[in-house]
C-alpha cells in the first residue's frame, strides 16, 4: 500500500528531529531517534485509516526519510533533491530559527501525550505550524480558563490593543461583538497554556486577530506588535 505525503505537522516533527539527531554517531541513540519519531507519527490524528498497517510510518520509513534529508545537505550543497516541495519550505522558514521550531515541535508532541479532545482545524498554507498547533492555540483562546477571565474584563471595551482602533466609531453599539481575545505567549509556553496568566493576552480587533494567526511567529505578542508598528 502506497503511505501517504507527510503533512505539515509530520514534516514539523522530521525536521525537528533531523536537527536533534544530525550530529549522532552512536548507532543506538539513532535509531531510539528512529522509534521515537515513529511512534508520534502513527500516534497523530490524521490517517486513523492507517493506524493498523505495519508500513505506516515505520521505523524504516523514518530512517530512509531523515537519510534522504542529510543526503540532500551534505551532498547536495544545499539544493533538496531528495525533500519535498514542504520539507524544503520548512527547512527555510526555521533554518535561522531552530530553537522556535523546536518549540512548535514540541508542543505538537505535548498536545497528543494529553489526550486533549482537541477539534482538528487546518491551518492557513502561510502558517509554517502545523494544524495542531494552530487548532490548541484557538482552543486556548477560546476554552482556556484565563482566557475567559480576560474576557469577562474587557467585556465592552472596544479599542484594540494592537493598532489602536476603536471600532465603536465604525460599528457603534456593534463593537464589542467584533473583539477578540488572542493568547500571545511564546511558542515555549504552550505546553502549560492553560495555566497561564491572563497578561499573556490581548484584546483586538478582527483584523489584528486574523493577522495574527496567519504566520506561527506573529502568534507571540512582541512579535505581532514589531509587526504592525
Amino acid at each position: 500500500m502506497k503511505m501517504p505525503p507527510l503533512n505539515m505537522d509530520e514534516v514539523l516533527l522530521l525536521i525537528d528531529t533531523y536537527n536533534n539527531m544530525r550530529k549522532t554517531k552512536n548507532a543506538a541513540t539513532k535509531t531510539s531517534f528512529y522509534r521515537d519519531l515513529s511512534g508520534i507519527l502513527r500516534s497523530l490524528p490524521f490517517f486513523p485509516e492507517l493506524k493498523e498497517e505495519a508500513q505506516f510510518r515505520s521505523d524504516s520509513a523514518v530512517e530512509i526519510m531523515l537519510n534522504n534529508i542529510f543526503y540532500s545537505e551534505t551532498q547536495r550543497e544545499g539544493i533538496w533533491t531528495r525533500m519535498t516541495q514542504r520539507q524544503a519550505q520548512v527547512i527555510e522558514y526555521y533554518k535561522d530559527d531552530k530553537y522556535l521550531l523546536h518549540d512548535v515541535a514540541n508542543t505538537i508532541r505535548n498536545v497528543i501525550k494529553t489526550g486533549l479532545d482537541l477539534k482538528i482545524e487546518e491551518a492557513p498554507d502561510s502558517f509554517m505550524g502545523g494544524s495542531i498547533l494552530y487548532s490548541f492555540h484557538k482552543y486556548i483562546e477560546e476554552k482556556g480558563e484565563m482566557a475567559q477571565v480576560f474576557a469577562e474584563e474587557f467585556a465592552g471595551e472596544t479599542v484594540c490593543q494592537l493598532c489602536g482602533r476603536d471600532m465603536r466609531e465604525t460599528y457603534g453599539d456593534l463593537a464589542p461583538k467584533m473583539m477578540s481575545i488572542h493568547y500571545a505567549a511564546p511558542i515555549a509556553w504552550y505546553p502549560s497554556a492553560l495555566q497561564l496568566m491572563s497578561a499573556e493576552y490581548l484584546h483586538l480587533c478582527p483584523n489584528c486577530h486574523t493577522l495574527a494567526h496567519t504566520e506561527v511567529r506573529l502568534l507571540e505578542g512582541e512579535n505581532l506588535m514589531s509587526a504592525i508598528k
